[in-house]
């Protein structure tokens, strides 16, 4: 199976150039933020001001699938990526994830459903013990979470082949690009520290816990080395962006200070830093030290869903005055690999 990972983030068209302050700190180490300029070029644009809330979910090389709000006969999208036109709509109640995998687009929406990733029309649903809550492609396979596990689901049949039980409530999920080994972001309990676990999709065991900041949900932005996860501090109203490195989880690089909503993102095999609530810079940075490599305009108006890298381009949602637009998007070679 091949595997789209999904990031996400929002950029704005700000004219305005500023000096950052801030210190990014990595690895031991510091780098001063640089003077703010674009770091990507516009190649399309979509307005979506017919919609509202709208979440970027997976893409392939053909199309990308969008969840929105405030139409609900159409809250789910498939935009042409050559045109950037939404080429169908479709009604998919309670949409949570979706995933493209080997020319199968799989939602989760309390049920798993295959749905046709030309006409969205659905060609299969499969019922689990517990509402599906979220899924990922792990060790080349499709695993689903629910509230109490994670379920490896053979997508032919709808069988389960392994259950794996958390004892904690899952907000993200993600699968390693580089070995057999599933990331789970959650919590225990509300008032408690959030949880980020890895598990083997080979055996099912879990081979490493870490605790996080207590607000912690989410996005995780998984590289070729680890992943990249908020450490949300609600007393202090800061974030420290965290690197962890593998299965074994080993905290590698930290960011601190950030604003409380910043999220990291991976596409175009950088790491972004964008404040979901579009008040402090964005930065693109080396995805293994996060050390800074240009610092552009504040992005970003919501906590997920904004940001979508596929294998031949990266997307974003723009908030403006006259509504919610979707770009495609060129970075800038110091933004890209």
């Amino acid at each position: 199976m091949s595997r789209i990972v999904a990031t996400r983030g929002i950029l704005s068209s700000a004219a305005a150039l500023v000096v950052a302050a801030a210190l990014i700190t990595a690895c031991g180490g510091t780098v001063q933020a640089a003077k703010t300029e674009a770091l990507f070029r516009t190649i399309q644009t979509l307005s979506l001001s017919a919609y509202s809330s709208p979440t970027l979910l997976t893409a392939d090389a053909n199309a990308l699938f969008v969840g929105v709000g405030g139409n609900s006969s159409a809250n789910f999208l498939r935009v042409d990526t050559r045109s950037l036109t939404v080429a169908a709509k479709a009604s998919v109640p309670d949409v949570t994830s979706a995933v493209f995998d080997g020319g199968a687009l799989w939602v989760t929406a309390n049920t798993l459903k295959e749905l046709n990733p030309t006409s969205l029309t659905t060609t299969a649903q499969f019922s689990l013990p517990e509402p599906a809550l979220f899924s990922a492609i792990g060790g080349g396979e499709l695993w689903v979470a629910t509230a109490t596990a994670l379920f490896e689901i053979n997508p032919a049949t709808g069988q389960t082949m392994r259950r794996v039980s958390l004892d904690f409530l899952p907000y993200a999920l993600a699968g390693s690009r580089s070995d057999p080994t599933i990331y789970v972001l959650g919590d225990r309990q509300p008032s408690g520290p959030a949880v980020l676990a890895a598990y083997s999709t080979s055996t099912g065991h879990q081979l490493a816990e870490r605790m996080i900041g207590a607000a912690s949900v989410g996005p995780i932005a998984v590289t070729a080395e680890g992943v990249w996860v908020p450490d949300q501090e609600p007393k202090t109203g800061r974030t420290t962006i965290k690197f962890y490195k593998g299965a074994t989880l080993t905290l590698r690089a930290q960011l601190p200070k950030r604003p409380f909503d910043t999220g990291p993102y991976y596409a175009d095999g950088a790491l972004w830093l964008i404040d979901g609530a579009g008040r402090a810079d964005t930065v693109c940075a080396n995805p293994v030290t996060g050390g800074e490599r240009k610092s552009g305009p504040p992005v970003g108006v919501g906590l997920a869903g904004e940001m979508l890298t596929s294998p031949t381009a990266t997307y974003l949602l723009h908030h403006t005055a006259r509504g919610d637009e979707l770009l495609k998007i060129r970075p800038i070679s110091a933004c890209s690999s």
